[in-house]
């Protein structure tokens, strides 16, 4: 019986009863295991303590009440640069995004996104047709594509993940999860919180 990941024994606990039932023996195995989890597995390849995050798992853990995140890059892919034109070619873009990490288990509590405030309604059907549900949206607050400059975005995405962090308690660490990796580095300098930035797989605070 193999899991990815072991992190308090829970699942192992409960499954392994079931397994037995059906096989004269049963082995159980895993990839990663917590060292401080209260049933491990008979076989396993690396420690990995607690907090952590898994890739595939991203928005799926115990750990998905306590995150905000940018939209593209995270929830679906990015857009090339020869569609980022705030014309057609993004519209379609909009409609068409390919799903990178969706939320599974829960509603994302925030997304903030560099995104202009008048394709909200595009970026909430696109949620919807995924089935991503979000308790808030923020779009971004310019009028225009030229009007969203680098130090903008970080600053749009660092004050809101600022509010966010004050509502959030810190036993299971609140962070926010960015695509870009000099605007992940920004937005952790400015808030002092955690910044996960998968493509880069880092995280800084």
């Amino acid at each position: 019986m193999i899991d990815d990941t072991t992190m308090t024994g829970n699942s192992l606990r409960a499954c392994r009863p079931i397994a037995e039932k059906e096989f004269q023996e049963v082995v159980t195995a895993s990839v990663y295991c917590n060292p401080n989890a209260r049933v491990k597995p008979d076989i396993y390849a690396v420690d990995l303590a607690w907090p952590h995050l898994l890739e595939w798992n991203l928005f799926n853990s115990v750990l998905s009440p306590q995150v905000a995140t940018d939209f593209d890059g995270i929830l679906c892919h990015d857009c090339l640069p020869g569609q980022d034109d705030d014309g057609t070619a993004y519209e379609e873009f909009l409609k068409t995004a390919r799903p990178l990490h969706l939320s599974r288990r829960c509603k994302i509590p925030l997304i903030v996104t560099a995104r202009l405030e008048k394709y909200r309604g595009q970026t909430l059907d696109w949620l919807e047709r995924h089935g991503v549900a979000c308790e808030e949206l923020v779009m971004g607050p310019w009028q225009t594509l030229s009007e969203r400059t680098f130090e903008r975005v970080v600053e749009h995405k660092a004050r809101h993940y600022q509010e966010f962090l004050k509502k959030r308690h810190v036993v299971k660490p609140p962070m926010f999860i960015e695509s870009s990796i000099l605007q992940a580095k920004e937005i952790a300098k400015i808030t002092g919180g955690l910044v996960v930035c998968p493509s880069a797989e880092k995280c800084f605070s």
